[in-house]
């Protein structure tokens, strides 16, 4: 499948995300309640698999994807 998986030619399946870096102050839980402090996130704009496209039109918060401001 390596002719297939992993490029972006024509006639090939894409599977790709679009990820735009945001620099800030954000702050980061994980499952244990622990946070963590950062200065870059990904946020997720647009999404193909098997070639279909996906908006990523919600988030895991009620204010989208991007993590809470520190």
């Amino acid at each position: 499948m390596q002719e297939d998986l992993g490029t972006l030619a024509e006639g090939t399946t894409a599977d790709i995300a679009i990820l735009p870096v945001e620099q800030g102050k954000w702050t980061y839980d994980d499952a244990l309640g622990v946070s963590l402090a950062g200065d870059t996130a990904l946020q997720p704009i647009l999404t193909f698999k098997g070639g279909e496209q996906h908006a990523v039109d919600y988030g895991p918060f009620p204010w989208g994807w991007l993590p809470n401001r520190a």
